[in-house]
C-alpha cells in the first residue's frame, strides 16, 4: 500500500508544480480484487483521496481469505 501512496503523492506534487493545483483531486478506482485493495488503502490514506469508485467489489464476508491477504500487503 505504501507504494501506491507514494504514487498518489507524486501525482499531487506533479499537479502542484506543473498545473499550479495544490488541491488536485485524486479519484481511486478499484474493480473486483482491486476494490478490496482500494478499501484497505482508504482506511489508511483516506485524506489523500478525493473520490472512491468501487465496481464489482466483493463482500468481505464472502472472501475472507482473499481480503486478509490483500489488506495485509
Amino acid at each position: 500500500m505504501e507504494v501506491l501512496h507514494e504514487i498518489t503523492l507524486d501525482i499531487k506534487n506533479y499537479a502542484a508544480q506543473h498545473c499550479g493545483r495544490s488541491d488536485f483531486p485524486v479519484t481511486l478506482l478499484g474493480h473486483s480484487r482491486g476494490a478490496l485493495a482500494a478499501r484497505c488503502y482508504i482506511r489508511k490514506y483516506d485524506a489523500d483521496i478525493s473520490k472512491l469508485c468501487l465496481t464489482g467489489s466483493q463482500v468481505l464476508r464472502r472472501a475472507p481469505t482473499i481480503s486478509k491477504k490483500v489488506c495485509a500487503s
